[in-house]
């Protein structure tokens, strides 16, 4: 019974991949024919909107997106991207290449957290360091106040 299941799911998966790669394939060349034009595009793949196109394309499929890990020239430049754009992602996404907009925004407040984690750990330090100097003044302040009581 198991092996009966294990193989309809093989094939099950075997076909919707199939279909995935069908559909990434035509995708692709529709894109060669018809450039960005999504609505155009998305009558020739049934079963999929202009918008479902565009995102696929732009997310997963466009060679010219970086999709890797950011490297800190580009954390530098998107830093100063922000200060002169604000949260203006496609703006700021010109002056990346190969990043779009989205990945601009998240990395930011990738960036954004790390950086809150890094001051809260600073404060952290600084607080016990603080309560360990208290500790030894008080720890001193005993030791002379012993010292005292023995003379």
């Amino acid at each position: 019974m198991l092996c009966l299941l294990t193989k309809t799911l093989l094939m099950s998966l075997s076909v919707e991949r199939t279909t995935i790669l069908t559909y990434v394939t035509q995708l692709a060349k529709r894109y060669d024919e018809h450039g960005q034009r999504w609505a155009i595009i998305a009558r020739s793949l049934s079963g999929r909107t202009d918008q479902q196109c565009m995102g696929r394309w732009r997310r997963h499929l466009d060679p010219s997106v970086e999709r890797g890990n950011w490297k800190k020239e580009e954390d530098e430049q998107l830093r100063k991207a922000f200060e002169t754009h604000g949260a203006r992602w496609a703006f700021l996404a010109r002056d990346i290449e190969g990043r779009t907009a989205q990945q601009c925004r998240a990395r930011f407040y990738q960036l954004r957290q790390i950086e809150e984690e890094r001051e809260e750990e600073e404060e952290e330090k600084k607080k016990k360091k603080k309560r360990q100097t208290f500790s030894d003044e008080e720890e001193e302040k005993k030791e002379e106040d012993g010292a005292k009581k023995d003379e």
